[in-house]
């Protein structure tokens, strides 16, 4: 009995790890061969990784001389995929943009290194800055903290959906920290030892994730609460303590360390840290913009885009050099375009390889499936049923519904009813752009009134994001075009409010959203300006063809940002 027990055990286990990502490939010889420049294997195995050859930004360290020149100052900007500028094309990254800030303020002897590396926390950036940071004359050190970098800061592996690369962590031990380093010599042996059948006693005690020997019994995707084996109860506090710690360390080896904060939870970790601290500590404004701005500041994996990434790299300049206040580029979506030299479409959406969104003739976003659960797929109309689109975005951001055939250009109608009592509302009209697969709603008005109930468009939002404020029942809501159901709503009413806020599901038409662009250039949108928002399509790839549905500006929102007292860069380099 015993005997298969285990036999199913093992069979369990071998089976847990072949559905982890990268299984196959950490195992191959290649995969330890690989070359890590200015690091040597041990430090490459205690990292997990770095930048390579093909896997680098344009503004990686390892394009640097490590002698600077004179005159120059140094920049280094440590971090994760959010520097490393993962989803943005090249040139487009944190750093390579706050460099090209500098050179335009007329400080062209400012170098700005990337030392960002995807998946990493601050142990690790903290391990890369103690192996190559003193390799480069640093002036200043930048680490760009967020608050999801707790989830990889006490724990020997990135993701719990790979298998390698694993890494070092450091832990708390008495006033200090200590590395604890994962056996083996190369990354392939680094990873097979974390994962094996008997763990090692150091894994179970510093790792604060689940046993993999314990998930493999556990029903796909599930956790225990807390590793039982764990040297710490108080999360939080630890968090709190290490990055003192570290941040302190860098710090005192560095001529000047600045850590950004960009988000409510790296602020909160970092509350009560020490009074008496060695460190530049500032929050950003960019929040706003790499998160809740998500049509064209975010890329479809939850990196910003181009634009994201300009607002990262703003925000940071004017910290540097001691501004009180900047202007961050903000998208506003204007009334509908003229449409009278949009060109006749003869065929459906469905029949172009490509159809994106565009901002004055500059690829700025693609279509996406609505969010769920925090990400997004690629919404293709190649291999979708629908042909046409219908633009009902709000001043901010971009939205559409999806239709099935061609749009009738009749009004769009909210159906609902009210205690079994039927009730319609016209959300505005419908214009048609180049034919009958390319439409815009024009907005009748954001109120509407009826017998104990009214209806509300959220502020700065889509005519469809709606509001019923009501006490009565409200059933069978649904969006019609000439009678045709093309979204179904639900109620998102909350226990004893009165407000019904409505969600959408798809009916004989989809919800699409877009994200950032992968060749999106910040640059050459902010040089716009202003222009046309269009659906741009192309056939085989072909000439691209605009149908222009709104209007669109880029604003400059004037944000007051922190400083840290005396500038950092308006002083002579070493």
């Amino acid at each position: 009995m015993l005997g298969a027990l285990s036999l199913g055990y093992l069979f369990r286990y071998h089976a847990f790890l072949r559905s982890l990502r990268a299984f196959d490939m950490a195992r191959r010889e290649s995969f330890a061969e690989q070359a890590f420049p200015l690091l040597s294997r041990s430090q490459i195995t205690q990292l997990g990784t770095a930048h390579r050859e093909g896997h680098r930004p344009r503004s990686s360290y390892t394009c640097f001389d490590r002698e600077k020149a004179a005159n120059t100052l140094r920049v280094g900007v440590f971090g994760c995929s959010f520097v490393y500028g993962a989803e943005a094309a090249p040139g487009q990254d944190f750093p390579s943009q706050l460099q090209r800030l500098f050179e335009t303020d007329g400080q062209p002897r400012v170098e700005v290194l990337n030392f960002g590396v995807g998946a990493f926390g601050v142990q690790q950036s903290y391990l890369l800055w103690q192996y190559l940071a003193g390799e480069f004359d640093l002036d200043l050190t930048i680490y760009n903290l967020y608050g999801f970098h707790r989830g990889r800061d006490n724990t020997f592996i990135m993701l719990n959906t790979i298998f390698a690369p694993v890494h070092a962590r450091y832990v708390l031990d008495g006033e200090g920290l200590r590395l604890i380093r994962v056996p083996g010599g190369d990354r392939r042996s680094a990873a097979e030892g974390y994962f094996r059948l008997m763990p090692r006693w150091a894994s179970l005690r510093f790792d604060a994730k689940t046993p993999p020997q314990i998930r493999a019994l556990l029903p796909e995707g599930n956790e225990l609460p807390s590793n039982p084996f764990y040297y710490r109860r108080d999360a939080e506090k630890e968090f709190a303590e290490l990055y003192d710690r570290i941040f302190a360390d860098m710090a005192a080896g560095s001529e000047r360390l600045l850590v950004l904060l960009n988000d409510g939870g790296s602020s909160d970790l970092m509350r009560d840290s020490s009074e008496a601290r060695t460190f530049d500590l500032v929050p950003t404004r960019s929040e706003k913009f790499t998160w809740d701005r998500s049509g064209l500041y975010r890329a479809p994996k939850n990196h910003p885009s181009a634009l994201g990434y300009h607002i990262l790299a703003r925000d940071a300049h004017a910290i540097l050099t001691g501004r009180l206040e900047t202007g961050l580029p903000d998208v506003e979506i204007l009334g509908p375009a003229e449409s009278g030299a949009a060109p006749e479409m003869a065929t459906g959406l469905s029949d172009f390889d490509d159809v994106v969104l565009s901002l004055g003739g500059l690829p700025a976003a693609i279509f996406v499936t609505p969010e769920v659960h925090g990400s997004v797929d690629p919404f293709s109309f190649k291999s979708s049923r629908f042909d046409s689109i219908l633009d009902v975005s709000g001043p901010r951001d971009p939205l559409f519904i999806a239709l099935e055939g061609e749009i009738s250009g009749e009004d769009l109608r909210l159906r609902f009813s009210v205690d079994g009592s039927p009730e319609a509302i016209v959300l505005g009209g419908i214009s048609l752009v180049g034919g009958r697969h390319i439409g815009v709603l024009r907005p009748s008005s954001d109120t509407a009134r009826g017998d104990g109930w009214v209806l509300r468009t959220r502020p700065d939002s889509s005519p469809i994001s709606v509001d019923l404020a009501s006490g009565r029942d409200i059933t069978d809501i649904r969006l019609e075009i000439g009678g045709v159901t093309v979204l179904i709503g639900d109620d998102d009413r909350s226990a004893g409010s009165r407000s019904h806020r409505i969600s959408w599901r798809s009916g004989q038409g989809e919800l699409v959203a877009t994200r950032g662009h992968p060749e999106q250039n910040a640059d050459a949108i902010i040089a716009a300006a202003a222009g046309d928002y269009c659906i741009t399509t192309r056939e085989g790839g072909g000439a691209e063809k605009p149908w222009c549905t709104r209007r669109w500006q880029l604003d400059s929102t004037p944000v007051e940002i922190p400083t840290v007292g005396v500038p950092l860069i308006n002083r002579a380099p070493r």
